[in-house]
């Protein structure tokens, strides 16, 4: 009723205004219904996509006010096509979505083609966290031919369109995407699926299947330094290509090769290090090929949180411990063993206890010679002392009743 309403005061206004003519006014009524109904089913079959093939992502809808899509469950964040502010925030979900989410990708959605400066952010490699779907709506097949093969686009690997067509008097969708690796050794371009608001999509094919399961005897780039027993290579002249010899690594490179049918070639990296992280945020050596796309992978390099923000690892084979290393002891002369297990405060109370008892002990045996008692020589005395210190007999007989319990 309400838009029964609305209808009639916008007729009424546009005829005693003379603001347009018949025949256009029922042409322009005619485009709005068109467009309000294909933006309507766009919500619903993005909607099912994003529900059957992208569960677990963060939706992302570019080119369309957010009431266009209120009837979503799922939260969503909008952006628009172009404008500054447009690629400010790519660039910020791009680097941030991981940590100011719940979720473990993002879907985007496109109602059509954004602005160069927004998409060269939408898909830079560098800023690229978690893994990224492109969804993308064209009005023509030449259209969605030309975004699936954009050069920007062939770093990602889920990226899919759709086209509006009319078919036995109903509207339906075509749904396409794009085969990066095929045998021709270029990407071709798919019809995998179609959808129509009555019968929903007439096949049950993956929109955005893993595609690196077969490489069709792609020939890749790999980086690497000699580091055995993992990796070792002969070394061509004037050449940055290696030969590889009989390593771990390349034993595991081999069986990868002939699993996911792929050659390889493998070289060293340009300025001949393993990688540091620069002022920048970048790496160089290793880290920095791989990193900027000049090598397609890289071997023999361990697992660091810094690494793991510019580049992807595979599952770690081998932990390599760290522990400290020190010389070991020499044999010690038989005189030392007594004296190196105690420190020097200890030698020298011990030192001084055995002086003092010395001095009492020669004048406690002095005052028995005034006594009429036998004289007790200094060196004797000491002796006596020591003897007793160390719990131990001495070499003759002693007199004192306390050195003949020690010897005995």
């Amino acid at each position: 009723m309400k838009g029964i309403l609305t209808l009639s005061i916008f007729l009424f206004q546009a005829f005693t205004l003379h603001l347009v003519e018949p025949a256009s006014l029922w042409e322009t009524i005619s485009d709005r219904a068109e467009i309000q109904e294909e933006n309507s089913e766009l919500t619903f079959l993005f909607d099912a996509i994003a529900r059957m093939f992208t569960p677990h992502c963060l939706r992302v809808v570019m080119g369309m006010e957010p009431t266009i899509w209120e009837n979503w469950e799922q939260p969503l964040v909008s952006i628009q096509l172009s404008g500054e502010e447009s690629e400010n925030t790519t660039i910020f979900m791009n680097k941030n979505s991981e940590k100011m989410s719940r979720y473990s990708c993002v879907t985007y959605m496109m109602t059509n083609l954004p602005e160069n400066n927004v998409i060269d952010q939408l898909t830079n490699p560098k800023d690229k966290i978690i893994s990224r779907f492109f969804l993308s709506k064209f009005d023509t097949e030449r259209e969605a031919d030309a975004f699936l093969l954009d050069q920007r686009l062939l770093n990602e690997e889920n990226v899919a369109t759709v086209v509006a067509e009319i078919s036995r008097n109903k509207s339906e969708w075509k749904i396409m995407r794009r085969q990066l690796l095929h045998p021709s050794g270029y990407p071709q371009i798919k019809t995998v699926n179609r959808w129509s608001m009555a019968e929903g999509f007439y096949k049950k094919n993956e929109i955005f299947p893993e595609q690196m399961a077969n490489f069709f005897g792609k020939k890749l780039q790999g980086v690497t330094l000699d580091f055995l027993p993992f990796i070792d290579y002969e070394n061509i002249p004037n050449s940055r290509v290696v030969i590889p010899k009989p390593s771990l690594d390349v034993y595991i490179l081999n069986v990868i090769a002939k699993t996911l049918n792929f050659t390889y070639d493998l070289v060293m990296p340009a300025d001949g290090l393993w990688g540091y992280l620069r002022e920048d945020g970048h790496w160089v050596g290793v880290v920095g090929d791989v990193e900027f796309r000049r090598a397609n992978f890289s071997l023999c390099l361990s697992v660091t949180a810094e690494r793991l923000r510019s580049v992807d690892f595979t599952r770690v084979y081998y932990i390599d411990p760290l522990t400290f290393v020190t010389a070991k002891n020499r044999p010690q002369p038989a005189w030392l063993k007594l004296i190196t297990p105690f420190n020097d405060h200890v030698w020298l109370v011990t030192v001084s206890s055995v002086f003092a008892a010395m001095v009492l002990y020669y004048f406690y045996n002095k005052s028995e010679v005034i006594m009429k008692c036998t004289k007790k020589h200094p060196l004797t005395a000491f002796m006596d002392i020591t003897g007793s210190f160390l719990g131990q007999a001495l070499q003759r007989m002693p007199k004192l009743t306390g050195g003949q319990v020690s010897y005995k």
